[in-house]
């Protein structure tokens, strides 16, 4: 396995990110490109070494105001971010663009449906407790721990911030864009303790989605499926081989 840190632009910006890919493959290898959450300390490492070590190129971009990225994060760039790291993605040398699968954690989930909901092209897609509900974080304590999760990054002025977070997350509510996912494949992965994003929302996302789709519930398991990652892999690293390594 390569594991590598890569850089990439998106407007003539620096971007970094870590490419994990088989050392040699004897044929074009499916791909899985991986949105962080916020802030992003939480990357999914291990599925991302999982895959790879089934032969896949696994790709995750840090989105402009993150974790070594230029520019200043914004929720507008969110979504410009992830179509430029998927363009990326299919002209890396070692992928075959016919099967490249979409998956994000928590605000990357949101990411994740929303850049599917767009782009038909993409072979599956899988949202791990993805933000969603777009009007219920409206409220005080709601902009309070967005400003506090934002710290790590480089952000925009705290009220563009606010004032960009309400706009994006109603417009591109994947409670509403989930359905146009289909036909591509849907995997949404909940916990049932999820302290961050309800699990009775991650039920209003899968309801909409239109199929082919799988809800996997993990009982008892947090936002960050801290103490649950064996069942968290479990759920999704067959389910994307099964899925997308033999797409024609």
């Amino acid at each position: 396995m390569n594991i590598d840190t890569v850089l990439w632009h998106a407007r003539g910006q620096k971007r970094v990110g870590v490419r994990y890919g088989p050392a040699r493959a004897r044929r074009k290898a499916p791909a899985l490109l991986m949105f962080h959450g916020l802030p992003g300390a939480e990357k999914n490492v291990d599925i991302a070494r999982a895959m790879a070590a089934l032969g896949w190129v696994c790709f995750l971009p840090h989105f402009r105001g993150s974790w070594g990225s230029h520019g200043k994060f914004s929720f507008s760039g969110i979504l410009e971010d992830a179509r430029f790291a998927y363009q990326w993605l299919r002209h890396d040398a070692q992928v075959d663009p016919r099967r490249i699968a979409v998956l994000g954690f928590s605000m990357g989930g949101w990411t994740a449906i929303n850049l599917a909901a767009g782009d038909k092209s993409l072979a599956a897609v899988v949202a791990l407790a993805p933000m969603a509900g777009s009007q219920q974080w409206f409220g005080a304590e709601s902009k309070k721990h967005l400003f506090e999760l934002a710290k790590p990054l480089d952000a925009v002025a705290p009220a563009k911030l606010w004032k960009e977070f309400k706009e994006f997350s109603f417009k591109y509510d994947p409670i509403e864009t989930a359905a146009r996912i289909s036909p591509a494949p849907f995997l949404m992965v909940h916990g049932t303790g999820d302290e961050s994003i309800p699990y009775t929302l991650g039920l209003k996302v899968y309801a909409g989605a239109l199929g082919p789709k799988k809800f996997v519930s993990i009982k008892g398991a947090d936002h960050q499926f801290s103490e649950h990652r064996k069942a968290l892999l479990e759920a999704v690293v067959p389910w994307l081989s099964r899925t997308v390594t033999n797409r024609l």
